[in-house]
This record gives structure tokens, C-alpha cells and sequence, in this order.
């Protein structure tokens, strides 16, 4: 089986889960029993879903699986497009690990509640998907520091959004726990904290990425 062949089966994986879960969370959910949270039923589902980052973030990975599937060969447009979509499901990943599944803990939940249901696709199988198929599974041109720096756009956006519905007009409720309870001064730390992890993996993806297509041009 050719390396396509396998990028495009996992391509078409993330693309048909994204469309369940969304399809799920936009359309079935709000008029049914949806399963308990930290917020209410409401606050998740529905037009809610285009809150969160890991959906958002597992949106774009999808549209950028999508395209990919019309390539045999990628052009350096898509490759950079999927740094970009890459580097922000495995900030989802890393966040879910490290930060909100021990908060889980504290709260008296299990730690592998984050990856129940839905949220076992996007907290984790589809940010290691796209982690494969960037890494490995797609190696045409080499990506530069100018592109790492480019993949924290995203983060960025989001980030100012999320500061400004939280904090300033106070719409959102903090679901991440990025105040730490309304502790507004520890928003700039977390804001640098946040940005150093997507540089650096964005750099990890560059890095493993340029290898492999070093290995081809040898």
C-alpha cells in the first residue's frame, strides 16, 4: 500500500468523524439528552459548539483532510495549511493532558473523562492522525522558521476571542479555567505559556517533517 494511499485513509478517517461530531453536536444533541459536563447542556451544544478550540481546532484539521484528498502530491500551500491545522489539535492534546484532565481529578472525576465519547476523536485520535500524516505521511517541501512563527495565527485568534468574551464583556464562562477561578493577572502568563507550547510544536512537526523530506532529496 503506497504512503497516499495511506494519507488519504487517514485523511478520510478525520473527515468523516469531524463531520459525525459535528453533525452531532450542531444538529442531535441540543434536542436530546446529552451527556453531563462541567457546563450545562446549553452551553455545549448547538451554535455553542464554535466556542471551543479543540472543536475549532478539529474543524480545521478536517477541512485541511478534506482537501488533501484531491492530491496526490501536495502543493507547499496545503503542506503549510496542515502545520497550521496540525500544530492546533495537538495543543488540544497537550492542554487535555496536562492541564484540564487534572483538573478532572480535582473535581473528583476520572482523569480519562476527557476522552469519553466524541471527545476521545478530538482530545485524541484525531491530533495523532494529524500528527501522523503531517510527520510522516506528507514530506513534498520544507517548511522555515517563518512558517512556525505563522502556525501561532490560529492560537492567536482564538486566544483574543476567548479573552474577550471571558474577561471583557463576560458572555463565556471560563470552561477552559485559563483565570483560574477570575484571577485576571495570571491571564499574560498564560497567554506566553500557551504561545511557547504551540511554537514548540509546531517546531517538533517542522522538525520531523523537513527530516523526512531531507531522507527523500538524499
Amino acid at each position: 500500500m503506497s504512503k497516499v494511499v495511506i494519507r488519504n485513509i487517514i485523511c478520510a478517517f478525520i473527515v468523516v468523524s469531524t463531520i459525525i461530531i459535528f453533525v452531532w453536536g450542531l444538529l442531535i444533541a441540543p434536542f436530546g439528552v446529552a451527556p453531563a459536563g462541567v457546563l450545562q447542556k446549553d452551553d455545549l451544544y448547538g451554535i455553542n459548539f464554535f466556542r471551543f478550540y479543540t472543536n475549532l481546532s478539529n474543524l480545521f484539521l478536517g477541512i485541511a483532510s478534506a482537501i488533501m484528498l484531491f492530491y496526490k502530491r501536495c502543493p507547499k500551500w496545503l503542506e503549510i495549511l496542515y502545520l497550521f491545522a496540525a500544530t492546533t489539535v495537538a495543543l488540544t492534546l497537550v492542554i487535555v493532558v496536562i492541564f484540564l484532565s487534572p483538573l478532572q481529578v480535582l473535581a473528583g472525576k476520572s482523569y480519562l473523562s476527557m476522552f469519553e465519547r466524541d471527545m476521545l476523536f478530538f482530545h485524541l485520535i484525531n491530533p495523532i492522525l494529524g500528527f501522523v500524516v503531517f510527520g510522516f505521511l506528507t514530506n513534498n517541501f520544507k517548511l522555515t522558521l517563518k512558517h512556525k512563527i505563522l502556525a501561532l495565527i490560529p492560537t492567536l485568534v482564538y486566544g483574543f476571542v476567548y479573552l474577550l468574551n471571558v474577561v471583557f464583556l463576560r458572555i463565556w464562562k471560563d470552561f477552559y479555567s485559563f483565570t483560574f477561578g477570575g484571577n485576571n493577572a495570571v491571564i499574560p502568563i498564560v497567554f506566553i505559556v500557551i504561545l511557547t507550547v504551540v511554537f514548540g510544536l509546531a517546531s517538533l512537526l517542522a522538525y520531523i517533517h523537513n527530516r523526512r523530506v531531507n531522507g527523500k532529496h538524499n
